[in-house]
């Protein structure tokens, strides 16, 4: 069987086309989405105009289908740039660690 992992922008309606699309096929399945939102305070290196802004209860309901479908879902941290090393502990290294902390500690259903 072949696994895809595949881009993910938090939309229901796009979870359900690839839960629609596993279900059509035994030999090529989606295993895997990632992604992130653009309100956290780390930021990634997409457009923010192209994130969703999620709040926790509707990040854990989505991730909960994705995992009852048998489709994991990965948290996205690719930002190229944070700044000075200066800057982020002085100001940053606070908000990224409770972040990390709260997307660890979230009870996915």
């Amino acid at each position: 069987m072949i696994n895809l992992m595949v881009g993910n922008n938090f939309e229901d309606s796009l979870l359900d086309g690839y839960i629609e699309l596993n279900s059509k096929s035994d030999e090529v399945k989606i295993t895997e989405m990632f992604g992130s939102i653009k309100n956290d305070p780390i930021g990634c290196a997409r457009e923010e105009d192209r994130l969703p802004i999620f709040d926790f209860d509707k990040l854990s309901v989505f991730i909960s289908k994705a995992n009852s479908n048998s489709i994991k879902v990965n948290y996205t941290i690719n930002k190229s740039c944070i700044g000075s090393i200066e800057d982020f502990k002085d100001r940053k290294e606070k908000s990224f660690y409770n972040f990390i902390k709260l997307l660890a500690n979230q009870k996915w259903k």
